[in-house]
Formats: C-alpha cells, structure tokens, sequence
C-alpha cells in the first residue's frame, strides 16, 4: 500500500508540474477553440477587404465555438427562440469604420446578429427583428467574449485543479507513511 501511495503522489505531482507548464506556455485554444472565434471577431473588424462581413453560417467549424460563447456570455441571449435552431451569425453593417495606410478599423460598437434563417440568400426577403434577427452583443463583446472563457478556464485549471492535485500530493504522501525527519536543534 505504501508502494501505491508514493508512486501515485510521484505521478499526480508530475502531472500538475507538467500541466503548469503547459498551461502557461499555451492558451488552450485548440481545446476551447477561441481561436477560431477570435479570427471571427478579427475578420469583423474589418470593413474594406473581401471577406471583412463574412457571416458565419450552420455547419462551418467557428459554429459551435461561437454559439457556446453566446450562450454563456450574451446578455441577449435570453430573448432567442427555444423552438428553432439559429442558421447565421453576421455582423451589422459597421457604424464607423476607416482605413488608413497603417490598416483597417471597424468601431467596436457594431453590432452582430444570430439569424434564424439562412443568409446571404437573395430570395429570403426582409428580416423582421426579434423574429428572424437578433443583436446579441458587439464587435467589441466578441472579443471579450474570447477574454473572458480564456480567464474563466485558466482560474478554472490553475486555482482549482492545481489545489485539488497538490491536497492529493499531500494526501499520497502522508498515506505513504514516510517517516518526516525532525528538525535540527
């Protein structure tokens, strides 16, 4: 038994050094997949190039990122039908944008949309808001969005996870009944 509990603190203690070291050295992002939602945003933020308003739509790889992070951080998320699945988030048209020789720039304020129905679709018709259209945040609220799961799963993993693994580490070895040698008089 003593055998067990050293060999388990040794691994659990590995373990939480290895993942210290890993979580400060990357952003988890291939986990989270804020990454590809920060490239959303990103893409947002511009107004002038090809792509800049590119809606995501049902199925594309940013899809459920996106939705995770609006149901979890959207203050208009309450408002959206339960009864049917949204098809596309898009940004509004931007409020102020410039470009300049140093880049491009959208105003954070711009709002972005879930849409229940799919678009571009020319033979759709008009959207009626609060039925086909929401504002569900801004630009701006995207990439906080991103800020916000990122700290939530760093406190998550660094605070809690690593005080559960080292009261474990500290469990193990006193389990593992190994003699503590007494300080020197």
């Amino acid at each position: 038994m003593n055998q067990i509990a050293r060999w388990t603190s040794v691994v659990l203690a590995v373990l939480s050094v290895a993942f210290a070291i890993v979580s400060y050295t990357t952003r988890w992002d291939w986990l989270l997949h804020d990454d590809m939602v920060e490239k959303v945003a990103s893409r947002f933020d511009l107004s002038y190039s090809n792509d800049a308003a590119l809606p995501v739509q049902r199925g594309d790889p940013e899809w459920a990122p996106l939705l995770r992070l609006i149901e979890k951080y959207s203050p208009g998320n309450g408002g959206l039908p339960k009864d049917r699945p949204p098809m596309t988030f898009a940004r509004a048209p931007a409020i102020t944008s410039a470009q300049t020789p140093f880049g491009e720039w959208t105003a954070p304020s711009t709002p972005v949309l879930l849409l229940y129905r799919k678009w571009p679709d020319p033979g759709s018709g008009e959207f009626k808001w609060g039925q086909d259209a929401f504002v569900v945040g801004t630009i701006g609220d995207v990439h906080d969005w991103v800020r916000r799961d990122r700290a939530d799963f760093d406190f998550l993993w660094r605070t809690i996870i690593f005080g559960l693994l080292s009261a474990c580490v500290g469990i193990a070895l006193a389990l593992a009944d190994t003699p503590i040698p007494a300080w020197p008089r």
